[in-house]
Order: structure tokens, then sequence, then C-alpha cells
């Protein structure tokens, strides 16, 4: 019986993704009773710019953007190519993976994108000489905006946020969106956070423009690189697959294989 078990198990191991498609929630489909849409941020790399892209919700494409939700815990390092909250998009994700992923194609071809399109707000104690922000390391790289061309303030909707970022940019004598201007942001505020949720502000902002959205209209953004769905790169639900099976286990007791004996 134990061969006949061992047996199942290494034909599902074979399988490729084993478990990804069965775990994709969709639950997110039942959260309104309007269209939902998953956004698509397709990044060119030469030269530098953004496009954008939308599908309605269903089965199908939740299936196609792998959404697995973002990673469990408020603290937790956010490493989803789908999410619901664009500022990961725009800021932690794509660092977040470099480090996490496996030497492959997939973080050959992230690192690149890294190198490309995000600036780099620098060390914590240039940002804060007295400490403070202690989650800066996880918000410190994010997008390079005005490299990509949407470093426009007009997208910014509330009047009088509009008016606050101008004195800021008046204050410094730099750019909107720049690294200085981020920098004075974040010092402002207290934290790199409010710089990168600021970033994924004026993504959503055009892309809702661009595709004539509503905000309420869009459920999921997933990230593209020169036209390419990075969540369908086949090194992605490896590493999906193994990462949802850690944070099941996570809190699991030690226990002990009554075929092998091992503990873990």
């Amino acid at each position: 019986m134990i061969e006949g078990v061992r047996a199942i198990g290494e034909a599902v191991l074979q399988r490729n993704p084993l478990i990804v498609d069965a775990l994709v929630d969709t639950q997110i489909l039942e959260k309104s009773n309007t269209p939902q849409h998953v956004i698509f941020l397709d990044l060119r790399l030469e030269p530098p710019s953004l496009e954008s892209d939308m599908k309605v919700l269903d089965e199908k494409v939740l299936t196609e953007v792998l959404w697995a939700r973002n990673a469990p815990g408020a603290n937790s390092p956010q490493d989803r190519l789908t999410t619901d909250h664009v500022e990961y998009l725009v800021s932690q994700t794509i660092p977040n993976l470099c480090s996490a992923l496996a030497e492959g194609e997939l973080r050959r071809r992230l690192e690149e994108l890294h190198q490309v399109i995000y600036l780099d707000l620098g060390e914590k104690v240039e940002m804060f000489r007295t400490g403070g922000d202690s989650q800066y390391e996880r918000y410190r790289w994010m997008w390079d905006l005005p490299k990509l061309g949407l470093a426009d303030l007009q997208l910014i909707g509330d009047k009088k946020e509009r008016e606050e970022l101008e004195a800021i940019c008046r204050a410094q004598g730099v750019g909107f969106l720049t690294r200085p201007f981020l920098q004075a942001y974040a010092r402002e505020k207290g934290k790199a956070k409010a710089a990168a949720e600021l970033v994924g502000q004026v993504v959503e902002a055009w892309a809702l423009r661009r595709l004539e959205l509503k905000r309420k209209e869009v459920a999921l953004y997933t990230l593209k690189l020169n036209d390419e769905l990075l969540a369908q790169h086949p090194d992605y639900p490896t590493y999906l697959e193994k990462t949802l099976v850690k944070e099941a286990f996570e809190k699991a007791p030690k226990s002990t294989c009554h075929a092998c004996g091992d503990q873990g």
C-alpha cells in the first residue's frame, strides 16, 4: 500500500503546475453586483514605457492571471504578480520576487525590469536620520514614473491634494514624482509607504482614464513585460505553488511520517 501511495505522489509531482489552478480564488467574483475587470499593466523596457489593457473578470480570466490572493498578513512581503493593490505592483512585488525566485529566466527578466524601471529612495539613514519607518526597506523601491512619462499632476483628482503636491514641488524646486520629490514626500508623511501609495494612485488614475473605467469596476491588476503576461511564465506557477504550500503549513506542528519516519 505504501508503494502505491508513493507512486501516486510521484505522478502528481510530475504535473506542472501541481495545485495552483485549484487554489485560484473565485470568491472575488461574488463581491460586487457590477461587472469587474482586471487591468493589465504592460511595461516596455526599450524605451521605458507603460501600456494598459483590460478583461472582464470571470473564472477563466482568474486562472489566466493566477489570482491566489495577496500574501497573508499585513507585514508579509508582497510577492504576487496579480493583486488587488496596485501599490504592491509599483513597489515591493518585483524586488521581493527578485530575492525569492530561484535562478532562472523569470528572475533574470525581473532583475532587468527592476534595473530599468525602478528608482531607489536611498538608504534609510539618508531619509530618516533619527530612525522611524520600520517598513522602510519594503517600500524603498518604486516605479520611476517620470521615466515612463506618467508624472502628470492632473492625474490627481482631488484639488486640495493636488495643491499640496504642487507646494512640495515649489518648495523643493523639483518635478512631480522625481526621486527628490518622493524623498521629500516620504519625509513629510513619515514613511516610504506613502510615496509608494502615491505612485500607485497615479498609475491607477492613468489606467482608469485610458481604459474609461471607474474604480469600482476594477478588481485586480496584473503585470506584463513586453506584452508577455508574467503570471503565465512557467517559473511563476512553480514558485507560487511552493509559496502557497509553505503558507498553508507555516503554523502546523511537527509530525512524524508513518512511511519513512522523518519529522517535519
